[in-house]
């Protein structure tokens, strides 16, 4: 019966790839399938993160059956891939910031400029911790997993947004960071012991979560984001 049971990797990247397209339902396609004119730029991001998740589920399913030479040749093409899906959120989030130039003056505003900064560095280093680690299998898909809850959190904001009509902050980190938890307990039950990528991995991201709220209400991030903002 366990021989059977699906890899808890291809749960993970079904379920992430599930909550993306829900979540952005509220935000995105419902405005789209209305009417609504977004920015070309707007339609690439979206293209590229639904297509990420989308191919992270599909190197799931390769190699879950066996197709493990076809998955290493497309890991070099999605790397690829994933930096310009790096670089155009990243472009997006500092045009976002000097657009929104009056939320980094102070306040607890602030933090709305520090919170998709800090995801995209989050998603970039577990991302890349990946790709460094491709020839340890153990590490590189559980990299993945964590690159894929951090990148899969404004789906959660989404939610939030389309079931309570606004963006609840405690809830979403606590969701989120449940869900980092679950993963890690999970992962632990079925081996035995807390794998350090999750461990490690995880820490760091209710670390980020809980001190980036105070950081974006220092003098020094609104000095910081406001260069930012300015270029």
């Amino acid at each position: 019966m366990t021989a059977n049971r699906p890899s808890p990797f291809l749960v993970i990247s079904s379920v992430a790839l599930g909550v993306v397209l829900f979540g952005f339902s509220f935000t995105y396609w419902g405005a789209l399938f209305s009417g609504f004119e977004f920015p070309p730029l707007i339609h690439v991001h979206a293209a590229l993160w639904f297509g990420w998740f989308g191919l992270l589920l599909g190197q799931a399913l390769l190699i879950s059956g066996g197709r493990k030479a076809l998955h290493e040749t497309l890991g070099a093409v999605i790397g690829a891939y994933t930096a310009v899906l790096i670089g155009v959120s990243s472009f997006l989030a500092i045009s976002a910031l000097a657009r929104s130039a009056d939320l980094i003056t102070g306040g607890f505003e602030s933090v709305q400029s520090i919170i998709p900064l800090s995801q995209i560095l989050m998603f970039t280093a577990f991302f890349g911790a990946a790709m460094v680690r491709r020839s340890n299998p153990s590490h590189h898909r559980r990299w993945l997993m964590l690159a894929a809850l951090v990148g899969g959190t404004p789906a959660l904001a989404r939610i939030s947004i389309g079931l309570l009509g606004g963006p609840n902050v405690p809830l979403i980190f606590a969701v989120s960071s449940g869900l980092v938890i679950a993963v890690a307990v999970a992962d632990r039950q079925r081996h035995g012991q807390f794998h350090p990528v999750y461990l490690w991995g995880g820490l760091a991201i209710i670390l980020v979560r809980v001190v980036r709220v105070p950081v974006a209400m220092t003098p020094m991030w609104a000095e910081f984001a406001q260069q930012l903002s300015a270029r």
